[in-house]
């Protein structure tokens, strides 16, 4: 059961009328508010998350920059590079190199989801779980085995 917030009231005083009582100036009465009617919070809610999803997921169709930020994959790459730098001496990067990086990685990652959410709604459910992911990659391991053959 969820906890509604409960605002604090004052309740309303009772004024004696006897004598000794009159002789202090009385206090006005405060209007009391009606109690607020009681909303049912799931009914709102789910209405604005799908039309919120539904926008989101337009937003992204429509958009053509990339998603994957350019800082974090920077620095993957960096750190790749460092480890290779050992072997192979100083090196360094374009940044037109560091930005077809960033291309591949994100339709990779684009179709991989493509593919597991085709997973998820051949098994029936709306949600991907990492089984989804596991599937597809042995998936594409096999496809990429017969090709060579």
């Amino acid at each position: 059961m969820p906890r509604n917030k409960q605002t604090a009231r004052k309740s309303a005083r009772i004024i004696n009328t006897s004598d000794s009582d009159q002789r202090q100036s009385p206090q006005p009465q405060q209007r009391q508010q009606p109690p607020r009617k009681q909303v049912n919070p799931k009914k709102g809610v789910a209405a604005y998350r799908k039309d919120r999803v539904s926008q989101e997921i337009a937003k992204y169709q429509e958009s053509r920059d990339l998603l994957l930020p350019r800082a974090p994959v920077l620095r993957l790459v960096r750190e790749i590079m460092k480890e290779q730098s050992e072997i192979h001496g100083n090196l360094r990067i374009q940044r037109f190199a560091l930005e077809a990086i960033r291309h591949a990685a994100e339709a990779f990652l684009v179709n991989m989801f493509e593919d597991v959410n085709m997973l998820a709604v051949h098994a029936r459910r709306v949600t991907i779980m990492p089984k989804d992911i596991q599937l597809i990659k042995r998936l594409h391991m096999t496809m990429n085995d017969f090709k060579k053959r």
